[in-house]
Parts: structure tokens; sequence; C-alpha cells
């Protein structure tokens, strides 16, 4: 049964990785797109960056991506996706959980730049390798569905 559902295709609701994976990506847009979008706004109306300086923590974030992605593409030959994964979720947690302990008006811009980039690091963990059982579900043609959603 599972491979014949495996041949037909790639839809949200025949596949349970793919509908899996889109709830799960669902829930971390929002964790992350709020956090991207209120981390500026505190800075610069409470805190009174200029929209220069608050860009400059936010892109620390980015910069930890360019270094850690690769090192997760090759945890990914070497752990099950699921244990990367479950490391990403649990990170991200206690990533959440510390930046609403340390977030405050008198926090300094290198606190808040390692606030940022320690939010990033657990999403490395678990975006990449959350494709991985969504792609692999697919047919070879149907593939870009997937992250497409």
């Amino acid at each position: 049964m599972v491979s014949e559902r495996a041949h037909r295709g790639c839809a949200f609701v025949q596949n349970f990785n793919v509908a899996t994976t889109n709830l799960m990506f669902l829930m971390l847009g929002a964790a992350l797109f709020s956090s991207t979008v209120l981390m500026p706004q505190l800075l610069q109306t409470l805190m009174g960056y200029p929209a220069q300086k608050a860009g400059m923590v936010l892109s620390a974030g980015a910069l930890v991506v360019l270094v850690v992605l690769p090192m997760v593409g090759k945890f990914t030959t070497r752990f099950q996706a699921r244990h990367i994964i479950a490391f990403g979720w649990i990170g991200l947690a206690v990533s959440m959980y510390i930046s609403s302990k340390q977030v405050d008006l008198l926090m300094s811009f290198r606190s808040a730049t390692l606030l940022r980039v320690w939010q990033y690091i657990p999403l490395l963990f678990y975006s990449s390798p959350s494709l991985l059982p969504a792609m692999s579900a697919c047919q070879r043609k149907k593939r870009t569905q997937p992250p497409g959603l």
C-alpha cells in the first residue's frame, strides 16, 4: 500500500510525509516569522536603534546559515533524518525559551545578535532534513512539489 501511494505522485492528502512536513514548516514559519518581525521592531522603537543597526542584528543569523548548512548536509548522511529533526525542534524550543527570558530593554547589541544566532542554528538542523522524507516519497518527476508547497 505504501509503494502504491508513492507511485501516485505527491499529493498533499495522499502522502503522510508531505502533509506532516508542511504542517511542521507552518509551525516553524510562524515561530521564526514572529521573531524576525518583532526583534527589529523592539530594537528600533523601544531601544532606539537605527534601521541599519537593527538589520545587523538579524544579518548575523544569515552568516551562521552559510557556515552551518554544509555541516548539516554531512550529518544527513551519518544520522537518521528524524534524529536530526528532533534535535532541531528541541534546540529551537530551548533557544526560543532562552530568548524569552533574555530579551529586555537593557540588553546590548552583542546580546541581541547572539540571541538571533542561537535561534538560527537549530533552524538549520530542522529545515533541511525535514524535506528528505517528503521528497523521497514522491516520484522523481514530481520531487519539486514538496519544496514548492
